[in-house]
């Protein structure tokens, strides 16, 4: 399991470790926050275009040697972009680093599916989500401090040296779990496999409602540093500590999400976390009518948010994959796919109308999470 979640962290921490890095790449390069954030978008886009190619690749070939090739061009591309000289080339390297990203989070999700029935599996994936949210929980701020003593390349470079150790442990420890699948591989069955999995439509709204969640959560992360060091004068390592309460709010919500499977069943808990996340972000908007401005008045409601996040998290995944049992590769891969594209579309708002105005993005956060509430609701009829 511990494996798993290692392999899991990859993508997100590729995201967390990199966003209090931003106002320095824009700086460094001399160019615009939204030029810069083309490095986020484009690596939104590449995470979600691999999962659809991934997923169906491991139901064929199988689970290891995806995941080994995924981590290899991850620990590749992080270190490629420390020798970039444009933020063009930026772009270019973080694509690849999102190619390798992405199969991790396919693959644990698959593996995971090979291997147990629903409620085994949603308890499984909050044990993984809840160990692999420590990673991106320190990571901002790791990532920080190092920019900060050093440059952010150097945090790049830590980055990659730190895939070093999965690859390594990916090669000695991970069994092949998709021993009898040979999923066949032609573009048209590819194609059919992931029209009978969209053409689910309870497969389609619990996928929906965690990629709405994650809009919200993108918005925000993508949003704020810009506006911490613009109002409040945050370096990278400041801004890197207080965002380290988002995560922890998510592996709080994790960790209650275990026990509760037990009483509410997957559907209660996905429920109920929605709620709850919904109301964190109500408390974000009335918090800043009210109070003065503050990190604490943006960051302490937005960790409800995210514990919310963590209870419905890995239930919504679950029931979504139960839908397809049968084609769990691409049923994750177009999970994520999914989830990433919709956080994209978070992100691009931010960076069109929301870079610099917080009123912006809490819009943004909220229309998602309505939006998270309407298609839960529309799962259960």
């Amino acid at each position: 399991m511990l494996l798993l979640a290692a392999l899991t962290a990859c993508g997100p921490i590729a995201m967390a470790f990199y966003v209090p890095l931003l106002p320095l790449i824009a700086a460094e390069f001399d160019d615009t926050p939204q030029k810069v954030q083309l490095t986020v978008s484009a690596y939104f886009a590449a995470f979600a275009t691999a999962q659809l190619i991934i997923g169906p690749m491991s139901d064929y070939f199988g689970r290891r040697p995806i995941a080994i090739i995924g981590v290899f061009l991850f620990g590749s591309a992080s270190f490629l972009t420390v020798y970039v000289n444009s933020v063009e080339a930026l772009v270019g390297a973080r694509i690849i680093q999102a190619l390798g990203g992405a199969a991790g989070v396919v693959l644990a999700r698959a593996i995971v599916k090979d291997t147990n029935a629903t409620t085994g599996m949603a308890a499984k994936l909050s044990y993984i989500v809840m160990v692999s949210a420590l990673a991106p929980m320190i990571s901002p701020t790791l990532g920080g401090m190092i920019a900060d003593a050093y440059n952010w390349r150097t945090a790049m470079f830590v980055l990659g040296a730190l895939s070093v150790p999965l690859l390594l442990a990916l090669v000695l420890r991970l069994e092949e779990t998709g021993k009898n699948l040979r999923v066949h591989s032609n573009i048209k069955q590819i194609f059919g496999n992931y029209v009978k999995v969209f053409s689910n439509k309870k497969f389609l709204l619990f996928t929906l409602t965690a990629a709405f969640f994650g809009a919200a959560y993108f918005a925000f992360m993508t949003g704020m540093p810009y506006i911490m060091a613009r109002d409040f004068g945050l370096s990278a390592s400041q801004y890197g500590l207080w965002v380290t309460v988002l995560p922890l709010g998510y592996l709080l919500g994790n960790a209650a999400s275990s026990r509760l499977i037990k009483k509410l069943h997957p559907h209660g808990t996905l429920r109920l976390g929605t709620i709850v996340s919904t109301i964190g972000v109500a408390t974000l908007i009335i918090a800043s009518l009210l109070l003065p401005e503050a990190p604490v008045t943006y960051f302490l409601p937005v960790a409800i948010m995210t514990f919310g996040h963590g209870i419905s998290m890995a239930n919504a995944i679950a029931l979504a994959l139960d839908e397809v049992p049968e084609l769990a590769g691409t049923a994750s891969a177009a999970l994520g796919s999914l989830q990433m594209m919709v956080a994209a579309m978070g992100a691009v708002l931010v960076s069109v109308i929301g870079v610099g105005s917080v009123w912006a993005i809490f819009a943004i956060m909220m229309t998602a999470h309505l939006m998270a509430l309407f298609v839960y609701f529309m799962s259960e009829k």
